[in-house]
């Protein structure tokens, strides 16, 4: 059942966030210091999924689970789930950015953030563990699932252009998302 729900939000996860940032937007009340730590959010979130799509490839956009490859080098070195790190941080920047219902709505994205995405996280390992099998078994030994470990990787092999490219749409919402705050604020 929670492979089915893990399954299900995985193809819509591109929308799941919608309401959250609707939400900012609509009741936002920015202020200097929030903007400029939800900016700083955003950009350290987004180069750590450029960092991740540059070692898993664009198939991180597919609505199906798939993986050519096991991905273990560069980010993926020091956890399993580097770009879920980086959509955690871009979301939670734009959320605090907008300073609506401080800190009410950012806690809730949390909350919510972490809960899809451990459900997408279980049907991702369960197809992880049936393509690449032992693999994948001793890449989950040396590698958490949640934490940030930092060690020696190898940063080479990665495809920074392509990564760039496949982020494109990644960073068109995010600027806006801020065009758009910048308008709603204008409006205030």
């Amino acid at each position: 059942m929670l492979l089915k729900i893990g399954r299900w939000l995985f193809r819509n996860r591109g929308w799941l966030g919608a309401p959250f940032f609707a939400l900012a937007l609509v009741f936002a009340r920015p202020s200097f210091v929030l903007l400029s730590a939800g900016i700083a959010l955003v950009i350290v979130g987004e180069m750590a999924r450029w960092a991740s799509v540059s070692f898993s490839g664009s198939t991180t956009r597919s609505s199906r689970i798939e993986a050519p490859r096991l991905a273990t080098e560069g980010p993926y070195a020091w956890t399993r789930n580097p770009i879920y790190w980086g959509n955690f941080l871009v979301g939670l920047g734009m959320t605090i950015s907008s300073g609506a219902l401080f800190p009410w709505l950012a806690v809730a994205f949390a909350i919510l953030f972490w809960a899809e995405y451990s459900l997408i996280i279980l049907a991702e390992e369960d197809y992880l563990r049936g393509a690449f099998g032992q693999e994948f078994a001793d890449y989950c030994d040396r590698t958490h699932r949640f934490l940030i470990v930092p060690k020696r990787a190898s940063w080479r092999g990665g495809n920074w252009l392509s990564a760039l490219r496949s982020e494109k749409s990644t960073i068109l919402l995010t600027l806006a998302f801020y065009l758009l705050l910048a308008l709603r604020t204008a409006l205030l």
